[in-house]
């Protein structure tokens, strides 16, 4: 018997987490029908529930209702998690950030990874899931995780949703867009900073900045935020893709990305995209992004100059970003997925 964590599917506020987990989910549903979804929906309480597995009080197996000596249990993220000590574990890591660098995060978060133990859950996986090959990297340097029983899963580049127009603070000017949790580890302030630089230029005059986005930890308030900034704290999934269709580039230069899938997803629909130069996101992008040090932010501001002045530059990106977008695909994916799934019921 199967069992699928399906909980993370069940986030208040969706993330690029959310979304890798549900293609996981969902191509599982191809590979074993018969599988079990945990979603805590039944529950009384999710706190009392992850307080429970935290402490060893109950076990997935349980919750789910399965009664089996072995089951083989699939994870597509970090949880607070246990499991029968007989139990088949298929452990999904998305990055390292947390480890490498906990002060991108908020007391609260920092708490979270603490208490949820992540190193314990993933050194304890029969197959452990790497979303890129960076990451599969990193868990072979950083937590010595066996190079053999970690399989290479990338996500899928979602499907455009139509195209809803979000109420903006302005009509018919041209905009940059940084799209996802305005926090520390994205780098926003720099993405400000840099925008700040070129904003003035004759050439860019009109252009605006658009922040799409939950505030996260160190997020700068409204009330910080420049002339011609604007931050949309909520949009809906046809807002998100009408800002990427329409958006003169996405500026995305994160500290750290286990993957990266708003770039893909810009690609997907003709958005140029400026990128980090480090961490996944070389490897997700390819040739298709113009890539940038995140700790420069002259640099950040020549990348967002170059692509909206030089229109042979935009041109190479689009081509070159529709084929990285559609590289990615869900079938590629169950592939891939099948692979690792193969390898954990190797050990049943």
């Amino acid at each position: 018997m199967t069992i699928i964590d399906a909980r993370a599917l069940r986030e208040p506020f969706p993330t690029g987490v959310t979304e890798v987990a549900g293609q996981f989910i969902k191509n599982l549903d191809q590979i074993i029908p018969d599988a079990v979804k945990f979603t805590g929906e039944k529950n009384f309480s999710n706190s009392l529930t992850n307080f429970s597995l935290m402490c060893g009080l109950t076990t997935l197996e349980q919750q789910s209702g399965v009664h089996t000596k072995r089951a083989l249990c699939f994870l597509p993220n970090t949880h607070f998690i246990n499991t029968q000590p007989t139990a088949v574990r298929i452990q999904v890591v998305h990055d390292l950030s947390f480890f490498h660098s906990p002060q991108w995060y908020s007391p609260r978060v920092r708490a979270w990874h603490r208490a949820t133990n992540a190193r314990h859950e993933i050194s304890v996986a029969d197959t452990v899931i790497a979303v890129s090959e960076f990451t599969k990297n990193d868990l072979i340097t950083y937590l010595k995780i066996p190079a053999e029983i970690i399989h290479v899963v990338n996500p899928a580049t979602p499907p455009a949703i139509g195209g809803t127009h979000p109420k903006l603070p302005f009509k018919n000017k041209p905009f940059f867009l940084f799209l996802g949790t305005l926090e520390k580890r994205k780098n926003v302030r720099g993405v400000i900073e840099a925008f700040e630089l070129i904003k003035n230029i004759p050439a860019l005059s009109d252009f605006q900045l658009v922040l799409a986005g939950r505030p996260g930890y160190g997020a700068p308030k409204k009330s910080e935020l420049p002339d011609r900034v604007h931050h949309l704290s909520y949009i809906t999934p046809e807002e998100k893709w009408w800002l990427l269709k329409h958006a003169a580039a996405l500026v995305y230069p994160s500290f750290f990305e286990g993957f990266g899938l708003p770039p893909l997803e810009a690609a997907s629909v003709g958005c140029p995209t400026i990128v980090s130069d480090c961490t996944a996101l070389p490897e997700t992008m390819g040739d298709a992004s113009v890539f940038v040090s995140p700790y420069d932010v002259a640099q950040i501001a020549n990348a967002m100059e170059a692509v909206a002045t030089d229109k042979k530059l935009v041109t190479r990106l689009r081509e070159r970003g529709f084929a990285r977008a559609a590289w990615y695909s869900l079938g590629k994916q169950r592939a891939a997925l099948q692979l690792a799934v193969a390898h954990a019921q190797s050990h049943l």
